[in-house]
């Protein structure tokens, strides 16, 4: 009896940290480490990447871009051509689930509005995208959700960073958003260089994130002319997993260990 009720207390247990935390899965890699050709292979999934040119004249591949980057090699956007990896799909259609975004980037020029990344439902501003990017000015970061109407700065829900980038040295951006079941509130955060530089709570789930227009890095939409301007290198997308076969398997445990044997 004793040992039944420790299994019993330690599935419980189990079962409460997967709802209250999981860990990152990394489910999309772009190494980035190309050097010919406009594709940019995911490495773990199987969306790979487009190099395009959303506006502009200069051709946009491996061929006339790659550079040394942080890590191996990287890509180079000129931030005048709105040059974009096209992810296309659902890369970043991650619904109401946790997710977080990883890059490295070295900045060129300083003091522009830049787009790091973006996943757009239909238009820049429509409910249901999220985006990145460097704001004009302050070189902060700033994070967005769209949870409104179609225009720009309705029902938006941001966070920026606290300190600001004007160097050009290589620095690891991430962005993630997690839900809390037990305080019924999402988290959107900001990281630099490994460590947490801001975040901000939307009371409330997750507001689902479809982006029918497909996912950009170098920019936040296929038309936007805020491109980024500098080196990306290794952009990594993270899920969780989902809680369902874990919770299957602990109730399924539940049952061998309470049902008598014959």
């Amino acid at each position: 009896m004793r040992l039944r009720t420790y299994f019993s207390a330690l599935l419980m247990v189990i079962m409460m940290t997967t709802f209250a935390s999981a860990d990152w899965i990394l489910t999309h890699h772009y190494k980035l480490d190309e050097t010919t050709g406009t594709t940019a292979y995911d490495s773990v999934g199987t969306v790979n990447g487009t190099l395009k040119v959303a506006s502009g004249t200069a051709g946009f591949s491996f061929d006339d871009d790659a550079t040394a980057g942080h890590i191996d090699g990287a890509l180079k956007f000129t931030g005048t051509d709105n040059h974009i990896i096209d992810l296309g799909g659902d890369a970043l259609a991650v619904g109401t689930n946790d997710f977080k975004i990883s890059m490295w980037v070295k900045r060129g020029t300083i003091g522009t509005r830049q787009g790091l990344w973006g996943q757009s439902e239909n238009t820049q501003w429509n409910p249901g995208s999220m985006w990145a990017r460097f704001e004009a000015t302050t070189n902060l970061l700033r994070f967005i959700v769209d949870k409104g109407n179609s225009g720009s700065g309705d029902s938006q829900f941001e966070v920026f960073s606290t300190s600001d980038i004007t160097d050009t040295a290589w620095h690891q951006l991430e962005f993630a958003r997690t839900y809390s079941a037990v305080n019924n509130e999402t988290t959107y955060a900001i990281y630099i260089d490994g460590a947490l530089d801001n975040s901000a709570v939307d009371p409330g789930t997750p507001y689902p994130i479809t982006g029918d227009d497909g996912a950009v890095f170098g920019s936040y939409t296929r038309t936007n002319t805020n491109s980024f301007d500098g080196l990306i290198d290794d952009i990594r997308i993270y899920g969780v997993p989902e809680p369902s076969s874990v919770v299957l398997l602990c109730l399924g445990l539940f049952s061998l260990m309470f049902t008598r044997r014959r």
